[in-house]
């Protein structure tokens, strides 16, 4: 695959997420452009795919979107940048405390449900 049809593809896609973020928070351009300090017209470029922000511009409007820190790696990745967030199971050695608490809690809530 040539680089521009690649380059062109990830704009696409990045664009396109972008748009889903910001329409998912109902946020306008104009008001994701106030949150951020981004311009309106740049804004735009990337949601039609004709630009891609750098890995700062791009974190500071997810961070603006309020977009869950796995969902921001997918984000990175379509403006071609390395995913910067570390992602685990919910299975690790680091998690059985939580895990076991979790289904504590669950199974108290459990028992004590009348319908």
């Amino acid at each position: 695959m040539k680089s521009e049809n690649l380059k062109t593809r990830t704009a696409n896609e990045l664009g396109a997420l972008l748009r889903h973020w910001r329409d998912l928070r109902g946020k306008s351009q104009f008001d994701l452009s106030l949150d951020t300090g981004v311009s309106q017209k740049q804004i735009s470029f990337v949601e039609s795919g004709r630009s891609v922000p750098n890995r700062q511009t791009l974190s500071i409007i997810a961070q603006a979107l309020e977009i869950p820190l796995r969902d921001r790696n997918t984000l990175l990745l379509a403006g071609g940048y390395a995913p910067i967030y570390s992602e685990s199971d919910w299975d690790p050695m680091e998690m059985k405390s939580v895990t076991g608490a979790l289904r504590r809690i669950c199974a108290s809530r459990s028992r004590f449900r009348r319908w």
